[in-house]
């Protein structure tokens, strides 16, 4: 009988008393706010104004055409292909940049239990879990309310630090952020 209570008053040990859980299920706006912090998205605006510009100047030049000539239909139809290009500039980025967020977000919940030496995770439902080390050799990029972690396979590791409970947060955030490595922007 007095073993048990020697053993209730023990403390728990290191890696039970060191962990930090976290169940979480990722946003649109976390995924986005994570791919753009890791360099996997980029703003599309600088590119769709100078398209836009080209476009706009294209679209003067030959409607300046048409004056001179306006039974020339080369004029109009290359007309109506800047309005296209200016167009296309700015829908087909963000199509894009909707479609691999949509993907990427997937609404899976993921399950984590991060140690001061590692990061452990999974999807609910698959068998298969996997590990990661914080020992310094792991890039992180970071947004405001967000780590990421680039692991080895490419892959990214997005976490919401709103995933841990007030008393963890600090904790996960301090654990991850020593054992990785600011990754440098490109």
């Amino acid at each position: 009988m007095e073993q048990t209570v020697q053993n209730a008053n023990r403390p728990p040990e290191p890696e039970k008393r060191d962990c930090v859980p976290a169940e979480y299920t990722l946003t649109e706006q976390e995924v986005r706010a994570g791919l753009y912090a890791a360099g996997r998205l980029k703003s599309h605006t600088a590119t769709s104004l100078v398209q836009t510009g080209l476009g706009v100047l294209g679209f003067a030049m030959f409607a300046a055409n048409i004056y001179s000539n306006p039974a020339g239909i080369f004029n109009y139809i290359v007309c109506v292909l800047c309005l296209l290009l200016i167009a296309v500039s700015w829908i087909g980025p963000a199509r894009t940049e909707r479609r691999v967020i949509r993907r990427a977000v997937g609404g899976q919940v993921i399950s984590l239990k991060i140690y001061p030496d590692r990061v452990r995770g999974g999807i609910q439902g698959e068998s298969v879990g996997w590990e990661i080390p914080l020992d310094g050799q792991t890039p992180l990029s970071s947004a405001p309310g967000i780590l990421v972690l680039h692991l080895d396979s490419g892959q990214l590791l997005v976490v919401p630090e709103r995933a841990f409970d007030e008393s963890g947060r600090e904790t996960a955030a301090g654990y991850i952020r020593q054992g990785t490595r600011a990754r440098l922007k490109k």
